[in-house]
């Protein structure tokens, strides 16, 4: 019984991306793949051919190698952080990765024009990149396309995912996070009162904040 090929759709080598999987070769057990090439170019190549780098591109790389021209910086970007944003951008729509059931298993996709790295990377050189914050979707249940992206802190992104916790007080919605940074509640102290079912006014309850007593050495709430 022959072995399942493996799927290669998604995965880049050099600068090709495998778009999907075409017709073997006659009299070929080998599988074939459709690439598109960096330069836009579309090409078929086979399993063994990309996964021992013997093909790299369309055939642009070698012509690029001997006249030197623009890949060359394009490569050098490769090696550097937005790439690799990039790349996780695609990987967890194409459902690869750790956590890629929250993107790929909800239908989140990525748009055309970011197909390219050198569009992605247009946009977000002028759209407030810089090496401290991360791309982040507006409408986290939206795809990532220029209208719905935008780049911000770790920390702000952290209150935007799917699982944040929000709670409602007096028609006053806060993430957790940002009702401990507004009431001065430590945030184990807000997670340990919603684990016993407190209410949301004693979750948020600063009452008891001062009324502590040494046990063990150890700082306690006064229990509510």
């Amino acid at each position: 019984m022959a072995n399942k090929f493996d799927d290669l759709t998604g995965r880049r080598f050099e600068r090709l991306t495998v778009i999907k999987r075409v017709p073997n070769l006659k009299n070929s057990r080998v599988t074939r793949w459709l690439c598109k090439c960096d330069c836009g170019n579309y090409t078929e190549v086979n399993r063994n051919n990309l996964l021992h780098k013997k093909c790299q591109s369309c055939g642009c790389l070698a012509r690029d190698i001997i006249t030197g021209n623009k890949y060359r910086e394009t490569h050098n970007m490769s090696r550097t952080r937005l790439y690799y944003i990039w790349q996780g951008m695609k990987q967890r729509c194409l459902g690869q990765g750790t956590g890629s059931k929250y993107y790929n298993g909800r239908g989140i996709t990525y748009c055309p024009e970011w197909e390219s790295f050198e569009s992605f990377r247009d946009w977000a050189l002028s759209n407030g990149y810089s090496k401290n914050l991360t791309l982040d979707r507006k409408d986290v249940d939206g795809d990532y396309e220029p209208s719905n992206c935008r780049w911000i802190s770790t920390k702000q992104q952290n209150r935007n995912k799917t699982s944040t916790i929000f709670l409602t007080l007096n028609g006053e919605a806060h993430s957790m996070g940002e009702w401990s940074e507004i009431l001065g509640i430590p945030m184990s102290t807000m997670v340990n009162r919603r684990n016993r079912g407190l209410s949301v006014e004693q979750i948020l309850s600063t009452k008891y904040l001062s009324h502590k007593k040494k046990r063990w050495g150890v700082d306690v709430e006064k229990t509510i």
